[in-house]
């Protein structure tokens, strides 16, 4: 393998001074910038990466590691990530733990494989993750509360007035009252939050918590969506059940299609609503209302603003305090679309 080495011993050049040629540097003279690189294509020269990384302090890759990034959830958050790291001059590398299949990730995680990662997974545990994050691969975890030296849980801002829109107050506010919960794949850290809003929203509005209105989808798929709603269509026809929260959109689509399968009729018969605001949401029939927010990139761009500050050794204060306004006026909205049926009182 040729070495810088052999293109200074050819040339007779100090080793320093062919590495400064090679690697663009405005010390060297354009003439002696063009002899070395002419001699390192004669000689096959190829440039050791990880060298260049280690002179520079760091790679410029960014490790990205969710659970299933082929759910339409993920592939949203990896075009928000995607396109900050690029905005920072920085490549991102994807893994994944699907299935729980996480060797891959904790091996580039373990052995440091990028200059800092964003674990948005549950399947990477807590030790791990403090086990190997360091000042040389600071961590970014989102969705999970996890604190540690060179580890940090994004977002961490919340606004102090209350004005998240939750689902189920915005349907008890148009006179839903027996209103059924899906919650999705448990590795799906959004679902919890959302079913904590579900029975905090009941227990505030003094309805009784029924557990035949609690559904399980064992994925948060179309797929699960619809084999999930399968078991709740004698309930609807009872009229136990006026309308359906989907803990995300992914099962939402699912179940709306079992509904029209079914011959239910959306909103006419029973009203839904899903959680992540998916493009596809807008595109399906009837179209699909749901929970979005004023600002959807921002706890992305949040994330990698910080940990590449964090990589370059800067004041993360200063990222701290530019989105700590940013996040006093976010709010998360209801996207009224086709599926509620805002029923006015005595409906």
């Amino acid at each position: 393998m040729v070495t810088i080495k052999d293109i200074a011993k050819k040339l007779n050049l100090g080793v320093s001074t062919v590495s400064m040629a090679l690697n663009g540097n405005s010390k060297i003279k354009e003439e002696t910038r063009t002899l070395v690189l002419n001699a390192a294509r004669e000689l096959g020269y190829v440039k050791n990466g990880l060298a260049v990384d280690l002179q520079q302090g760091h790679s410029k890759l960014i490790l990205l590691v969710v659970e299933d990034a082929s759910r339409p959830f993920f592939s949203k958050v990896i075009d928000f990530i995607q396109r900050r790291v690029a905005y920072h001059n920085f490549d991102l590398l994807i893994s994944t733990t699907y299935l729980k299949h996480d060797h891959t990730a904790k091996k580039y995680i373990s052995e440091h494989r990028a200059a800092g990662a964003i674990i948005y997974t549950v399947n990477i545990d807590d030790d791990f993750i403090l086990q190997y994050a360091s000042p040389d691969f600071p961590i970014i975890v989102m969705g999970r509360e996890i604190q540690g030296d060179y580890v940090k849980s994004l977002p961490q801002f919340n606004s102090k007035h209350d004005k998240s829109c939750k689902i189920t107050e915005y349907l008890l506010q148009h006179h839903f009252s027996k209103i059924a919960f899906v919650l999705g794949s448990l590795d799906t850290l959004g679902s919890i939050r959302r079913l904590e809003n579900y029975l905090q929203s009941l227990h505030r509005a003094h309805l009784d918590i029924d557990e035949s209105k609690l559904f399980y989808a064992e994925a948060s798929t179309y797929e699960a969506g619809y084999e999930v709603t399968k078991t709740m269509i004698d309930c609807i026809h009872q009229g136990e059940i006026d309308s359906i929260i989907y803990a995300n959109d992914d099962i939402a689509i699912g179940g709306l299609l079992c509904l029209t399968d079914h011959g239910i009729k959306v909103p006419d018969d029973i009203s839904i609503i899903g959680g992540t605001n998916l493009v596809q949401s807008k595109f399906v029939k009837p179209a699909l209302s749901t929970l979005g927010s004023s600002d959807e990139s921002l706890s992305y761009h949040y994330a990698v603003d910080y940990l590449v500050a964090s990589i370059l050794k800067q004041d993360v204060s200063i990222v701290e305090q530019e989105y700590h306004e940013r996040f006093e006026n976010h709010k998360e909205v209801i996207i009224e679309r086709e599926t509620v049926k805002l029923l006015k009182k005595g409906e």
